[in-house]
């Protein structure tokens, strides 16, 4: 059986004592490209729109793996740490210390805030 926690909204799952994994719902981050259902039809535009919102959301998913690992890059497995940052469909996944986990977490608010907002094209004109 696989023991896990949850902390501050995210699955902790302990991994050995030094690393814990967590997973963190991103999908917002990602923003509408991540929302986008799959087009029906075959035209060759339905084939190049697909195309262009797989380049999109793997653009918006490198940009968010270059962000956590900004934080203590020498950590990172990429660097020889022994942290890994992955994504899976709209999860991110962490597998890093506890203090890092908490960079992390303070990042990915500070991402949330810093944002834009969307206006829905509904929104009244004055």
């Amino acid at each position: 059986a696989v023991s896990y926690a949850i902390m501050n909204g995210a699955v902790v799952i302990p991994m050995s004592e030094e690393l814990v994994m967590v997973v963190y719902g991103i999908s917002d981050l990602l923003g509408d490209v991540a929302d986008v259902a799959p087009r029906l039809g075959s035209t060759p535009d339905a084939a190049d729109d697909r195309g262009k919102d797989d380049e999109l959301r793997k653009d918006k998913q490198q940009k968010v793996l270059d962000l956590i690992r900004s934080i203590q890059p020498d950590s990172w497995e990429v660097n020889g740490g022994k942290g890994t940052a992955k994504i899976w469909d709209t999860n991110l996944l962490i597998y890093q210390t506890y203090e890092i986990q908490a960079k992390i977490r303070d990042k990915l608010k500070q991402m949330r805030q810093t944002r834009p907002t969307k206006i829905s094209k509904d929104y009244p004109k004055h």
